[in-house]
């Protein structure tokens, strides 16, 4: 295990708002890439892990998981055997299950849920408050859950807008 500190961030990587850096154990079959962040709310990082350059990292990580670079996570959780493609973003409280495929240049919005063995194809955009099954032909299916909201009375509404 390596710990990182803030002596040995200056080789490549950094944090991104050093007063709230704290250090933290890495395995040392773990690849990091130049420039990479890492914000708070990454505290561990999993066995076998290659987190690719230009990565903005704000989640802890499993284990086997590949990062490709300039891809932005942000406070998402993060199962085994997971691959990121490269310019993807993962919005806040995202769950990403084990074995799931991510493409480059994905959008997933805050609050999704990835299934377990799902595979998202490059290009793609997923909106907030989502569950991503695995579907069939390697064709996610996407649930779009709508947003719930009371007014003065108490009355639920539901729909787009709402």
């Amino acid at each position: 295990m390596v710990t990182l500190t803030k002596r040995k961030l200056k080789a490549g990587f950094k944090y991104v708002d050093c007063s709230y850096a704290k250090d933290f154990q890495v395995p040392e079959s773990v690849e990091i890439g130049s420039n990479v962040a890492l914000g708070w709310s990454c505290d561990s990082i999993g066995e076998n892990c290659v987190i690719g350059p230009g990565v903005q990292l704000d989640t802890s990580l499993g284990s086997n998981v590949v990062i490709g670079e300039n891809t932005d996570i942000q406070k998402a959780e993060i199962g085994n055997n997971v691959t990121v493609g490269s310019g993807s973003y993962i919005e806040a409280s995202t769950e990403i299950k084990d074995g799931v495929t991510i493409g480059n240049n994905v959008l997933i919005g805050r609050n999704c849920h990835v299934r377990k063995g799902t595979v998202i194809p490059d290009n793609w955009m997923i909106p907030a408050n989502c569950i991503v099954n695995p579907g069939v032909n390697g064709t996610p299916v996407v649930i779009v859950q709508p947003t719930f909201r009371c007014n003065v009375q108490g009355s639920i509404r539901t729909g787009n807008g709402y």
